[in-house]
């Protein structure tokens, strides 16, 4: 997220000593600006993006089997403190228990939002229980290595991870100022909200090496009027109606339409808890 609040920031990036918790749980919360609430099935055909044929779901569960431990004790946590309470989170993040160590400034603020935001269960229609939660395993690149998606039951990604040299590495974390969906084609979208004036929408490819996200395109506005497109890492400024342009190819990301895109890329949930 290229504009991420730096207010919030540096507070998360302290949040290990659990000084800020209260604090974390007061901002952001229940004032996501969404652009639309409309869902649609799928922006597959949208995308300029050549990935090889054939993606299939594997099982590598072993490889990320620490992840995935780490992922059923926080989920543990904060089901058993409830909505009302941030204990769980503030002993997970204590406990160090699902970290995300060797991250960047940015990432690792989204990570700290994730976790707040699946504790503080915001804008869900279905029970924080143990059985909201799970994972799939699918070779976004085409590389012949599954990535590890965790999710919720209704298909919200909260995070990607990738194996480099046979070790997890987050890839990003989503929350929903930062939400994405995965489509068809292994393709992230994503939609990132820092305000009514500060956001963007953002294509992205998993690296074949798994180390990173490549971007293909963005579009967004920055401050008043200062609207851009980025194609190929070539940046821009734009007229507004070259904006509902964009929009047209790729149609506003509400939480329901991330859902329903990544519900349709062939991903298959995998209950944390079996």
């Amino acid at each position: 997220m290229r504009f991420a609040n730096n207010i919030f920031k540096g507070t998360l990036l302290s949040v290990v000593s659990a000084i800020a918790i209260t604090y974390l749980l007061s901002c952001n919360t229940g004032s996501v600006v969404d652009m639309d609430s409309q869902s649609f099935p799928s922006i597959s055909s949208s995308t300029s993006i050549s990935l090889p044929e054939g993606f299939v779901s594997l099982d590598r569960t072993e490889d990320y089997s620490s992840i995935l431990g780490e992922y059923r004790e926080y989920v543990n946590l904060i089901v058993n403190t409830g909505s009302e309470s941030d204990e769980g989170l503030s002993n997970a993040i204590s406990n160090k228990v699902f970290s995300a160590p060797y991250v960047d400034g940015d990432l690792a603020y989204h990570w700290y939002c994730m976790l707040i935001e699946t504790n503080v269960w915001s804008y869900r229609a279905f029970p924080k229980s143990q059985a909201a939660f799970g994972y799939a395993l699918y070779d976004l690149n085409g590389n012949g290595t599954p990535e590890l998606i965790l999710l919720l039951e209704d298909y919200t990604v909260l995070a990607i991870y990738s194996l480099v040299d046979n070790k997890p590495q987050l890839l990003d974390a989503y929350w929903p100022r930062h939400k994405c969906a995965i489509t068809e084609t292994g393709t992230l979208y994503t939609s990132s909200s820092g305000g009514a004036t500060y956001w963007n929408n953002c294509i992205w490819q998993v690296s074949q090496d798994g180390k990173s996200l490549i971007l293909i395109e963005e579009f967004g506005l920055e401050g008043h009027e200062n609207w851009y497109i980025i194609v190929d890492g070539e940046r821009k400024a734009v007229s507004s109606s070259e904006i509902a342009e964009m929009q047209e190819k790729y149609p506003v990301l509400s939480a329901e339409a991330a859902t329903e895109i990544t519900k349709n890329s062939g991903l298959e949930f995998i209950p944390l808890f079996s």
